[in-house]
């Protein structure tokens, strides 16, 4: 399954494990209790480990174990998924980008299925249990960028036409999702995929 993304427009806005092991839905409001990891607050460490920026607010993350040294797994933000393992290079992931994600009780991997990449992106968490809070966050950031869609069948499988919000800004991406066995180099394709596009944007007022 492949997937790639066109060019923007812009929107207009709408209305509306173990025991030693954390799943953090980090608190809102002046009144809520202040948690800490490292003995740091929350938000301040996570921006310290996944370097937010500005404005961008930690909404749920998973910490690793106690005495494990790696510090906060995964963390789930206003604006990206982000993921790091030990003192690697820290994975981010826009809201716009995900189109999918997976939690294997098996094996405690997230996979994540990512616009313009062919492979999906697997990351390794602690392990399943208590991870509900950070899946909520995801979906929910994952719904919220997400404006409209249109399925468009094709000879040999069903493309989805998607339109997705940036959420750090008012500007639309589109991405388009091909199954394996579709082929996209046809006049046909082009065609249908236009089309989807064109009502879709109309639908949308953009």
């Amino acid at each position: 399954m492949a997937a790639w993304s066109i060019p923007t427009s812009r929107a207009r806005p709408r209305t509306a494990g173990s025991a030693a092991r954390v799943v953090h839905r980090v608190a809102r409001g002046a009144e809520a209790p202040v948690a800490r990891i490292d003995g740091r607050p929350v938000q301040e460490n996570l921006r310290a480990c996944f370097g937010l920026a500005d404005g961008e607010r930690a909404l749920a993350a998973v910490i690793a174990p106690d005495g494990d040294g790696t510090g906060p797994r995964a963390c789930a933000t206003d604006w990206a998924l982000y993921h790091r393992t030990g003192s690697g290079p820290i994975l981010r992931m826009g809201w716009e980008q995900v189109l999918d994600v997976h939690l294997s009780a098996v094996t405690s991997i997230l996979t994540v299925r990512r616009a313009e990449l062919a492979e999906p992106v697997r990351l390794a968490l602690s392990s399943v249990a208590g991870t509900q809070p950070f899946l909520a966050a995801v979906r929910d950031r994952m719904a919220a960028s997400t404006l409209s869609s249109r399925h468009v069948p094709m000879p040999g499988g069903t493309v989805t036409v998607l339109a997705r919000r940036h959420p750090q800004s008012d500007r639309v991406v589109w991405h388009v999702v091909v199954p394996r066995g579709v082929d996209a180099r046809t006049d046909g394709f082009r065609r249908d995929i236009q089309t989807a596009i064109t009502e879709l944007r109309i639908a949308l007022g953009l």
